[in-house]
């Protein structure tokens, strides 16, 4: 098909008129059609006379008032004019509702609706023109570009829930003064989302925190400078004020005009706290007293309070006083505790007096000195502790009550009296040392309750001779129940002798010890006579003796009939019953370590076989035999501490009186006959 030229116009019915081959159709009549579809892209059509088409497909590029379209739907102004319009769209009136000028101007009949994400940008818009979904942006407010009609000139217009511009009276811009007004502000009446700044180095900061004279504050509220807060005295918060005759008043009290307290922190607690009832706490919040200062320091001191002097010259003093009102009502002082500096170069040194009122007058009592001596009437203490007074009477007391009283002097002659009310002197638990030449020789007794003397111990005698000197114009030198125990000349032991000396009564048994008498060594004696009297008759038994320290005990049992038919009867040793004959027997002899020193000796009620076992692995004794009855038994062991008691004296040198000799013994010629006791 080729190029279609209509002169006059072309108007086809209801029929469509299809465009779809290369080539320029030109129609300057213009035409008339319910469609026109141009499906090939390179096809060029002009419609100079204009065209009405109920149903248009364009697959090409279409160009209005242009022959040379750029871009899918081109429109090029035909009239020269700024005012004339490129685009428009109209009513069928021809009234116009929204028409584009030569000077992209836009005027719409009606409401503008966008919800595009960019901006737009309009040239006019009235008071319901522009409606805009999300945020619009405006340039610089003029005319010509923006008009908002009903505004005051110097208020703040705002947006309503309407949609409409509008301002009020409460929130205005003065520019003769470049301030901003905000009256009657509520809580929800001005919002700032960044930093808000003040004249004068302050902000409201986006954290929440206020500065006052500063533009970094690190608390909620922080002023660099002085701050006053003034208030009536019946007003609720903080008080700063002139209250008659007190002066200034710092004080926080609530709405009934009650005060709470105060609290100064410098961390998470606080530091200082001033109570309702006038007490000041350091690191306590209920102090107790006027001033009480808290400090817990587990495992060390921890400073609590300075008092400074800063005074460097020697005898300079810190001084802490105690006063009270006397009878005029005038303060006077009743006590004080002075740090006096003694030394202020190299290693400083100090003392600490006390005073009390005397006679009116502070006159210092005690002293601590800086080599850690405390002296009582002196400042100038030799030793840890002094007391000095140049008095016939004691220097000081240690007393129960004010009638029980020990008084200590030291007299002019520099001796020491002790003077106790009740005239007892004890050492509980102590031993008493008595030494010469300044010091006690070393050594530690064993115990307690000795009576330790170097030189020499008079009894009776201020002038004694010996280690032991004891002196009596009419009475032994020493007495234990009066008369019956005396020490002879010869230096020999008398128990019941009349007088001194007389030897020939010695080993007379007239002596009586009630009691028992306890000997940790060996007791060498003749004969040991444990006395009986029968019948008015006093009969003699004898204790008899053993080579070697032994123990034994005696035992009657009975033989059961055990499993392997045998009569038998089991001693487990580590089964007796404690406190027993057996089991202390088995406590106090060594054979446990060593069986071989068990010495067992039975005795039959029968006339029979017994014999006994010893089981060392299984620490038992059994006795056995092969008949049932009545067995005496003996069980002899040497004792845990035998080996400490040879049978060799060791001292072989030593005095013999009073011991038995005996000379060798011959070989027998003849068996010895057996001693007759009774007939």
């Amino acid at each position: 098909m080729g190029n279609v030229h209509v002169i006059g116009g072309l108007k086809i019915g209801t029929n469509s008129i299809y465009l779809n081959d290369i080539g320029t159709s030109t129609f300057s009549g213009g035409i008339q059609t319910s469609a026109i579809n141009i499906t090939n892209t390179t096809l060029v059509s002009n419609f100079s006379g204009g065209f009405s088409a109920a149903t248009s497909t364009f697959t090409a590029k279409v160009g209005v008032g242009t022959t040379s379209p750029w871009a899918s739907l081109a429109v090029q102004a035909l009239i020269a004019g700024q005012t004339n319009p490129i685009f428009e769209i109209a009513s069928s009136s021809g009234a116009s509702y929204f028409s584009i000028s030569n000077l992209g101007a836009i005027a719409a009949a009606g409401a503008i609706t966008s919800t595009a994400t960019t901006a737009n940008t309009f040239p006019y818009a009235s008071s319901t023109a522009l409606t805009v979904s999300g945020t619009g942006y405006f340039g610089t407010a003029s005319s010509t570009n923006l008009t908002v009609s009903a505004l005051t000139s110097g208020r703040i217009p705002f947006i309503t829930t309407a949609g409409a511009f509008t301002d009020s009276s409460a929130f205005a811009f003065d520019s003769s003064l470049a301030r901003l007004t905000v009256t009657n502000a509520s809580t929800t009446a001005l919002s700032v989302s960044g930093n808000a700044y003040f004249a004068g180095s302050g902000i409201w900061n986006s954290g929440g925190s206020v500065g006052i004279g500063t533009t970094t504050p690190n608390r909620a509220l922080m002023v660099q400078g002085s701050a006053g807060f003034g208030s009536s005295a019946t007003a609720a918060g903080v008080v700063l004020q002139t209250n008659g005759s007190v002066g200034e008043v710092l004080g926080i009290n609530n709405a009934n005009n009650t005060y709470n307290g105060l609290q100064f922190s410098t961390g998470a607690s606080p530091a200082l706290s001033i109570t309702t009832a006038g007490n000041v706490g350091i690191g306590t919040t209920s102090p107790s007293a006027k001033l009480e200062v808290v400090n817990t320091s587990s495992g060390a001191a921890a400073e609590q309070l300075y008092l400074t002097n800063f005074a460097s010259a020697t005898s300079t003093a810190s001084r802490m006083t105690f006063r009270a009102a006397d009878v005029s009502g005038s303060a006077t002082s009743t006590g004080a505790i002075t740090a006096i500096l003694q030394q202020n170069f190299n290693t400083g040194k100090s003392d600490l007096a006390f005073s009390t009122l005397q006679s009116g007058t502070l006159t210092e009592v005690f002293r601590a000195t800086n080599l850690g001596n405390v002296g009582v009437g002196t400042t100038t203490p030799l030793r840890r502790f002094a007391v000095e007074q140049a008095a016939s009477a004691a220097q000081f007391s240690v007393a129960y009550d004010t009638t029980r009283v020990t008084e200590i002097q030291t007299d002019s002659s520099g001796d020491v009296i002790i003077n106790p009310s009740g005239d007892d002197v004890r050492l509980n638990d102590d031993n008493l040392w008595v030494c010469s030449g300044g010091s006690c020789p070393s050594g530690t007794p064993s115990g307690t309750g000795k009576l330790l003397v170097e030189t020499a111990l008079g009894v009776g005698t201020s002038t004694p001779l010996w280690p032991l000197t004891a002196s009596h114009a009419t009475l032994p030198q020493l007495a234990l129940t009066d008369g019956k125990l005396t020490l002879s000349v010869g230096g020999l032991l008398s128990v019941g002798a009349s007088s001194t000396g007389q030897l020939a009564t010695l080993g007379t048994a007239t002596s009586t010890f009630n009691g028992d008498i306890k000997i940790t060594g060996k007791l060498d004696v003749g004969t040991i006579d444990p006395v009986y009297t029968i019948g008015g008759i006093k009969y003699a038994t004898y204790g008899h003796s053993t080579v070697g320290i032994k123990e034994e005990t005696v035992q009657i049992i009975h033989l059961e009939k055990a499993d392997d038919g045998s009569y038998a009867y089991t001693i487990d040793f580590d089964a007796l019953k404690k406190g027993s004959d057996l089991w202390l027997f088995y406590q106090i002899t060594d054979f446990g370590k060593n069986w071989n020193t068990l010495v067992v000796s039975l005795t039959p009620a029968f006339e029979g076989t017994v014999y006994y076992v010893k089981n060392v692995a299984e620490n038992t004794l059994t006795i056995k035999s092969d008949k049932k009855g009545e067995v005496s038994m003996r069980l002899i062991g040497n004792r845990f501490d035998f080996s400490k008691w040879p049978n060799l004296r060791s001292d072989q040198d030593g005095d013999t009186r009073g011991t038995h000799i005996i000379s060798t013994k011959p070989t027998p010629t003849s068996e010895a006959k057996p001693r007759q006791i009774d007939k």
